[in-house]
């Protein structure tokens, strides 16, 4: 009632707008700026009610906690959140994609389509490489046959392929749902590091948290969580020599021009409700960069979610071993 009226933002009180704005799905707001021009500066600007309006979906829908990135309006850096999705262009065929592209579903019939099983695992990856900084990454899983099919959530490069999993040659990092964890082609098991890896069923919630840095100027890293509690270790993530520069390696939407309707809409309500980004975001990519990946296996239904730089609120962080630097390692083999 209040955006039919047109009311003032500044007429409002504080504790008012946070729920006003926690009720409001992004496409509600993004049509908000069109009630009037007040509403329109405020909303889509980084004025003094960008943090009521976006820092509060950003908290709703991602459950961000952090502060943003000192050089983005809290309207860009939600854009950031929501682009993030699985990519259709690159995921295998007998792979469905929904909700905005960030479900995906294998082996699992559904209205529209009928399951498709083949022999293998099957592969789709993230439509934007991991940026760097700090990462959580998490996905959910909706429905799986069975912990013991080894269905994989971790990193790759543009080389990840079903036939080779999680590998040296594509620089692998991954957590198998039978309990499993490969490194670059090696059983973290083969290493004579004592190393917990629980294995996850229908309903668990499975993330990495990652340190990228193509610079090499600091370590870069992975850790686990399963649940909301970190497990098995820190992993050394490996930066190889072909990375594009960082200016470049991370493609994110891009600022609008004020008062561009057309491309608002199209851009900033995709980007924030639809989450399918660019259709050649991986075409042309270094191998250098890691992607968010899952190799599906039999009946598997994952859905993603990009956290910003900081774990959600009231994650369990532990002091757990941190492996050599997997250069260190003998390749054994693909899994």
């Amino acid at each position: 009632e209040l955006v039919c009226q047109g009311t003032s933002m500044d007429a409002l009180d504080v504790e008012l707008l946070d729920v006003v704005f926690s009720n409001l799905s992004a496409a509600h707001l993004c049509n908000a700026r069109l009630v009037r021009s007040s509403w329109n500066a405020l909303i889509t600007s980084d004025g003094k009610h960008d943090s009521f309006c976006w820092r509060v979906l950003a908290r709703r829908d991602y459950g961000v906690v952090e502060e943003k990135p000192v050089h983005v309006s809290w309207f860009e850096y939600y854009k950031i959140l929501a682009s993030y999705a699985w990519c259709a262009e690159t995921r295998h065929p007998q792979i469905v994609l929904s909700e905005h592209n960030k479900k995906a579903s294998y082996g699992v019939a559904s209205a529209q389509v009928a399951p498709a099983i083949s022999a293998g695992v099957k592969l789709v990856k993230t439509n934007y490489a991991v940026r760097p900084g700090l990462s959580y990454f998490e996905i959910t899983t909706h429905h799986i046959t069975s912990a013991t099919s080894e269905h994989g959530f971790g990193l790759g490069n543009e080389r990840l392929h079903e036939s080779y999993g999680y590998h040296v040659d594509n620089n692998g990092y991954g957590w198998y749902s039978n309990g499993s964890c490969f490194i670059r082609g090696a059983n973290i098991s083969s290493k004579g590091v004592t190393v917990s890896v629980p294995s996850w069923n229908t309903g668990a919630r499975t993330g990495m948290y990652i340190h990228w840095d193509p610079t090499r100027s600091t370590q870069s890293w992975v850790r686990w969580f399963l649940n909301g509690k970190e497990v098995m270790c820190k992993v050394p993530l490996v930066v190889t020599s072909d990375l594009e520069s960082p200016s470049t390696s991370t493609k994110t939407a891009k600022t609008l021009p004020p008062g561009s309707r057309s491309k608002f809409m199209q851009q900033v309500v995709a980007a924030a409700k639809d989450g399918t980004a660019s259709a050649s975001a991986s075409a042309s990519a270094s191998v250098g960069q890691l992607y968010v990946s899952l190799l599906m296996n039999t009946e598997w239904v994952a859905e993603l979610k990009y956290h910003g730089s900081r774990l959600p609120d009231g994650y369990i962080e532990c002091d757990l071993v941190s492996l050599d630097d997997p250069t260190t390692w003998e390749n054994k083999g693909a899994y």
